[in-house]
């Protein structure tokens, strides 16, 4: 059989997808993992990988780039039978997150990173490739209840949980309220 079908795990274990991260199309290029290597030539590397499995691909989008970009990655993603693409809230120059908060992690803005999301939702041709929201908050060092946040923010008609007093993510829903309500103050104070 075919290299990637026939590999196991150190159990026996079998994989069930296979994954293109920049980090390895990086490392095929002898470049460093900084988003060098243009979706172009990712993408000519998913479409070898593909020649010689039938297992599911999930890709991994970095940044998704800009997104007028990330319409036309998800168009070429589909159309090469990829199942899947992953994108993260970071912006500016790249950073592995295998750094951890060694290095300074730059987030997107959620409206921003929402847009880019739409963007590639609506270059879909089919209802079954999926795009994924990877939220970098814990790795930015915001923490989880920045992170979940940012989720609920994101979804079209998100679903807002009523959580007890007191609770980290009402707490922050609060504080979140108190923020929005002190910037329009000030941007009617600033109109007068």
């Amino acid at each position: 059989g075919m290299l990637a079908e026939s590999v196991r795990g150190a159990n026996g274990e079998r994989f069930n997808a296979t994954w293109s991260s920049s980090l390895t199309s990086s490392t095929i290029k002898g470049k460093p993992d900084i988003e060098t290597v243009n979706t172009t030539d990712r993408i000519d590397i998913v479409q070898d990988v593909l020649e010689v499995t039938t297992l599911p691909m999930v890709y991994d989008g970095d940044t998704g780039g800009l997104p007028e970009l990330f319409h036309f990655t998800v168009r070429s993603l589909e159309r090469l039978g990829v199942s899947a693409c992953i994108i993260e809230d970071k912006t500016g120059l790249k950073q592995n997150s295998l750094y951890g908060t060694e290095r300074k992690q730059q987030l997107e803005d959620v409206e921003s990173f929402c847009a880019k999301i739409s963007a590639g939702k609506k270059a879909q041709v089919t209802d079954d490739f999926m795009i994924f929201a990877r939220m970098e908050s814990l790795i930015a060092g915001w923490g989880q209840e920045e992170a979940l946040m940012c989720v609920m923010l994101g979804v079209a008609k998100p679903t807002i949980p009523d959580y007890p007093e007191g609770h980290p993510l009402n707490e922050l829903r609060k504080r979140r309220r108190e923020i929005a309500a002190q910037a329009e103050a000030a941007k009617q104070k600033a109109e007068t």
